[in-house]
């Protein structure tokens, strides 16, 4: 019943995809530095957490350019 209600009453969120991707490059900005200041150096690029920052950010760094190639009708050039 419940999985019901909530199928019924879904509502995409709509998410600005600048703000996204600024919001995880701050992210990977920050985590960069805690992984400089505790001396880890490559091991850090190794983590999980930055990994996955990095292919979150590039994912709304993509989806970003596919918006604005879809608004002007044509792609541009990478």
């Amino acid at each position: 019943m419940l999985e019901q209600d909530l199928e019924n009453n879904f509502q995409p969120v709509k998410i600005d995809l600048k703000e996204y991707a600024l919001a995880l490059e701050h992210i990977e900005n920050l985590y960069t530095r805690l992984c400089c200041q505790k001396k880890l150096g490559d091991q850090c690029k190794d983590c999980a957490l930055i990994t996955a920052v990095t292919a979150l950010k590039d994912f709304a760094q993509t989806e970003q350019v596919k918006a604005v190639e879809k608004n002007l009708g044509f792609n541009l050039p990478r």
